[in-house]
């Protein structure tokens, strides 16, 4: 979890209430502050009288972000976390930090796509921490998905919700979609400046990832591209699966036997 210290406007102190952002799938905190000065939620709202706090939501190897299981007191693998587990472990950690240290009883919240559902996991498993919300803004909650339109982020999902594909990635080692490295970051840097020809390429690839609405903003994929994707489990991509295909808002499906011996 990332914190802006303050501004001109909003000097740094200990006990301001807080703001917490949460950012959605394949991203991190930067989101909040690409766009910069005037247009960043993340820069704009420091400049008001609260502790803005940036979540960061991006799963790594044998790791659950800030929090492991406080209810079991043991890790949770990669293979393991989904965004279900991000609304009732991760969640819950980032308040109860930010409550301890700014000394305030309640926090603002605003979260963007999976933000919104692992919210929405956390105020329905874990409802006590609805009581430390003052005010949540979900922006594009990715919650009911049966309409998702025709794009990677749908493929992608259906496809990582296969039962042999798990199986064989599991076999294989491999439980996350990776950040950005080193190669794709500079090539990102040449194909997505607004100087490059090659721009329509830049933007074709994603729209073809997100879907296309017509209101893309080419300034910033050039800033964009150095940090998305941010990383992703497979988990996080098959829970989005199921729901695409049940049209319902539930915990993940392991099959019969498995959710007897997940859910009892």
């Amino acid at each position: 979890m990332d914190r802006i210290i303050g501004s001109k406007k909003s000097p740094p102190s200990d006990n301001k209430t807080a703001v917490l952002l949460i950012h959605g799938i394949l991203d991190c905190s930067v989101t909040w502050l690409l766009t910069g000065p005037g247009k960043g939620l993340g820069v704009a709202v420091q400049s008001l009288p609260v502790s803005v706090r940036l979540g960061n939501n991006v799963t790594r190897t044998m790791v659950c972000n800030l929090a492991c299981d406080p209810l079991q007191n043991q890790q949770l693998l990669l293979e393991e976390k989904s965004w279900h587990e991000i609304g009732i472990y991760d969640l819950p950690a980032m308040i109860d930090h930010i409550i301890e240290q700014t000394k305030q009883e309640k926090i603002f919240m605003v979260t963007h796509s999976q933000g919104g559902a692992a919210f929405f996991v956390m105020a329905s498993e874990r409802p006590e921490y609805q009581e430390k919300v003052i005010a949540f803004s979900a922006l594009a909650p990715a919650v009911f998905m049966s309409r998702t339109g025709t794009s990677l982020f749908r493929m992608l999902c259906l496809v990582a919700d296969s039962n042999s594909l798990q199986l064989t990635l599991n076999l294989l080692g491999i439980y996350q979609f990776k950040p950005l490295g080193t190669f794709l970051r500079t090539l990102g840097k040449i194909v997505c400046s607004e100087q490059s020809l090659l721009l329509p390429v830049c933007k074709g690839v994603f729209d073809l990832a997100f879907g296309y609405d017509g209101n893309l903003n080419a300034s910033t994929l050039r800033l964009v591209s150095q940090y998305a994707p941010a990383g992703a489990s497979i988990r996080q991509f098959a829970h989005y699966g199921q729901s695409i295909l049940s049209g319902k808002f539930r915990k993940f499906d392991y099959g019969v036997a498995g959710n007897m011996k997940n859910y009892g």
